[in-house]
């Protein structure tokens, strides 16, 4: 956490003096960068049976899926946009399509907080792409979760993959279509 301690002047005083200049505003704001883990979790099978009594379920399920997640790598938190500008698309998508009911979140990869150092070149998006790599093969490894489709974008740092079996994708159209073609 940063603070950026500012002074506001006002420019505009007609007929000041010396005793009346100086600033007109004083503060600081409290910041970090802009890095952000989202995690969801869909079970495909109730939503098919919510949509049973709908035409062509299962298209809508195929473009629905891949909407919301294009959604989700598109939207950034609102607050303070004006201030700090902190419009990033995602540095890395990890989907992963499992017949076993049993979501798992990735966020145990940022328990430690990640901090520049040699290890990841002083970068915190390639330290941050790491632990989750890391932290995605860990349970892959150690729980044995048996996962059909896991599909991994990563246009920043595209030599960083997990380890397990998994679909690289170029581009966040191809990862789409991966996705939808998972679920046909």
């Amino acid at each position: 956490m940063e603070s950026d301690y500012f002074t506001a002047m006002d420019d505009l005083l007609s007929g000041a003096t010396m005793e009346e200049t100086g600033s007109a505003m004083i503060g600081d704001t409290d910041y970090n960068a802009s890095c952000y883990y989202l995690y969801a979790s869909l079970d495909t099978d109730i939503l098919r049976d919510n949509l049973k009594y709908t035409e062509d379920a299962d298209e809508l399920i195929r473009t629905a899926i891949p909407a919301l997640i294009r959604t989700m790598a598109l939207t950034n938190p609102s607050g303070k946009q004006n201030s700090f500008a902190g419009n990033v698309l995602p540095s890395a998508i990890l989907i992963e399509c499992k017949e076993e009911k049993v979501p798992v979140s990735m966020v145990n990869a940022f328990v430690r907080p990640i901090k520049p150092e040699p290890a990841n070149d002083y970068d915190l998006v390639k330290g941050s792409t790491q632990a989750l790599v890391h932290q995605a093969d860990t349970i892959q490894n150690s729980f044995g979760l048996h996962v059909k489709q896991r599909m991994w974008f990563c246009p920043m740092h595209a030599s960083i993959t997990p380890a397990c079996e998994t679909t690289v994708c170029k581009t966040l159209p191809e990862l789409l279509e991966q996705v939808a073609d998972t679920l046909a």
